[in-house]
């Protein structure tokens, strides 16, 4: 069973360790373990028929969720708790054409842990390669090539025009061809040229910036630097549902946001220090501060604050630039932008003037979205001036 993990892991390729952490009654096995890979396909064993179909089934979720569980198993006259462990995550690259950018791509994404399939019409040679097909032309190298979300696809040949229209890399989470900018094809919904713009010239330097980007695209990060991204900090304070909705569409626009205030815990972690928040942004969830906000303003020293309904008056004061959405708000009283959350012109940015009077911020459902929206856009002309 080890030597099976060893050559799966040498290899990228995910699986599961399931091994007997308790019985009770009589059951098939007190004690054992058994790995499970992602097809299916089992090497030792954790007991009877019931233990271990329950066990694969378990196992093959936690692969597809990249997430380990505990299990109880009931054999009828007795139980069984399993843990399921899951090692490597299922990350796979598709390497379409193995010359020299190919091998440098392929070598380092390998790295930093996707399993490696090539694809090519010349002869390969790759011993840490999970799978390569080689064919007479693109028809048959590409015969049979189906791309998931967990797919990354990456054309390093120079007629990628003839090879893309034989792959649907639509489920893919990134799809990439290497070529200049003058010969991006137009309408492809492509990373192309491929790689982050970091001056790279040689294949390996190639490498380097492609694999940058795929993990980006991966994790769904925005891959700016880490000073850059210190600097696009904004501090959302306010309640509710529209506070939340604002804090959460700034922080997938690439912004690192600090909520202060009740957000509905669906989406955030509660921290107790301002300092912890950016623990909880590299894990890419919202994080939420249970003190005030010139508590939080005072420590971080944000550029840009965003305060909603109450929490919008006198924002001037958190920050270099402030945007404040609700009623009964002046612009460059209480903030630098305000939003209009009444009326007909709910989501209306001004820049002077004040909002609509009123006793209390109550916003359709249907128009949260113009008023996040003009956050947003308000925050984007800062940054973007800046």
């Amino acid at each position: 069973m080890f030597a099976k993990a060893y050559e799966l892991e040498r290899l990228n390729l995910p699986f599961a360790i399931v091994t007997i952490i308790g019985a009770e009654g009589i059951v098939p096995r007190r004690s054992g373990r058994m790995l499970v890979a992602e097809d299916g396909s089992t090497w030792s064993t954790v007991g009877g028929h019931l233990v271990e179909e329950t066990a694969i089934k378990a196992s093959l979720e936690a692969i597809r969720e990249g997430k380990g569980r505990i299990i109880d198993v009931s054999t009828g006259r007795g139980s069984v708790k399993l843990m399921v462990d899951v090692v490597q995550k299922a990350r796979r690259a598709y390497i379409i054409g193995y010359g020299h950018v190919g091998q440098a791509v392929a070598k380092a994404l390998h790295s930093v842990g996707y399993a490696i399939y090539i694809h090519d019409t010349a002869p390969v040679e790759c011993p840490w390669a999970a799978g390569v097909r080689v064919g007479g032309n693109w028809n048959e190298a590409l015969s049979g090539l189906v791309l998931d979300k967990s797919s990354a696809l990456v054309v390093t040949v120079h007629g990628s025009d003839d090879v893309l229209p034989l792959i649907d890399y639509s489920n893919a989470f990134y799809a990439g061809i290497l070529s200049s900018r003058s010969r991006v094809i137009p309408g492809k919904d492509l990373y192309a040229p491929i790689g982050l713009d970091i001056g790279a010239r040689t294949p390996e330097e190639i490498a380097i910036s492609v694999t940058a980007e795929v993990m980006m695209a991966y994790s769904g990060r925005s891959g700016l630097p880490g000073w850059e991204r210190r600097r696009r900090f904004v501090l959302v304070s306010g309640n509710g549902e529209i506070a939340e909705k604002a804090a959460l569409r700034l922080l997938r626009s690439g912004y690192d946001v600090l909520a202060v205030g009740s957000i509905p815990p669906s989406h955030a972690f509660e921290i107790s220090s301002p300092e912890l928040c950016f623990h909880v942004l590299d894990e890419g969830r919202l994080p939420v501060f249970s003190g005030s906000a010139e508590e939080a303003a005072a420590k971080l020293k944000p550029l840009a604050a965003v305060g909603i309904g109450s929490a919008g008056r006198n924002m001037r004061k958190m920050a270099p630039f402030t945007v404040a959405a609700g009623p009964g708000l002046t612009a460059a009283e209480d903030a630098d932008a305000v939003i209009e959350t009444l009326g007909e012109d709910v989501g209306c940015l001004l820049r002077s003037g004040s909002t609509l009077p009123g006793d209390s911020l109550s916003i359709p459902s249907n128009a949260i979205g113009s008023v996040t929206g003009a956050i947003l856009e308000a925050v984007d002309s800062f940054f973007s001036a800046f």
